[in-house]
């Protein structure tokens, strides 16, 4: 009630991790003034009319405006890792129609923008040429100096009369 944090999500990455060895890690609050990071660990977002892209400084993915992909291009260790391949994802129903979420409504937008995380929401709706099926929400976020990303993905039903039961599978291809 006094608005102070009632929770904290906390990620640590240790450098190498031997095969079946168990690491303890404790978090222990520290008296005196807070730890600064270091100011090369900060993350650059460039925005256009038709591109997103987010730069950790170890990993630089570019996301499309204007067509629904997870992403445009990703770029670590020196090298292209999409190479121009196009990336979808699709719903299939139990009567075996196909739904994709590059033929539905699109749209991307920076959700949380700081020197040190930044999360991109991809909200669309998947579709065939028939009709609309669900609704998504995809969340990425990434961390400054990090090549790990993390997506979140929910699919919500927002159609009259269908209540979610006809989802067979969900797939990204």
């Amino acid at each position: 009630k006094d608005g102070s944090a009632r929770f904290a999500l906390m990620d640590y990455a240790a450098a190498t991790i031997a095969p079946r060895t168990n690491l303890a890690f404790q978090l222990v609050r520290r008296a005196g003034e807070l730890a600064q990071a270091p100011a090369q660990a900060s993350i650059k977002v460039v925005e256009n009319t038709g591109s997103i892209s987010i730069d950790t400084g170890r990993l630089r993915w570019v996301f499309s405006k204007e067509r629904f992909s997870f992403a445009e291009e990703i770029h670590f260790a020196g090298r292209e890792w999409i190479g121009g391949r196009e990336s979808d994802a699709t719903v299939l129903d139990t009567t075996g129609q196909v739904y994709r979420a590059s033929r539905g409504e699109y749209r991307i937008t920076i959700e949380e923008q700081g020197p040190h995380r930044v999360t991109v929401l991809i909200e669309g709706e998947f579709r065939n040429p028939l009709r609309r099926f669900m609704n998504y929400k995809a969340r990425v976020t990434f961390v400054a100096g990090g090549s790990q990303v993390h997506l979140s993905h929910t699919i919500r039903n927002r159609e009259p009369g269908r209540e979610g039961r006809d989802v067979l599978r969900w797939g990204i291809t």
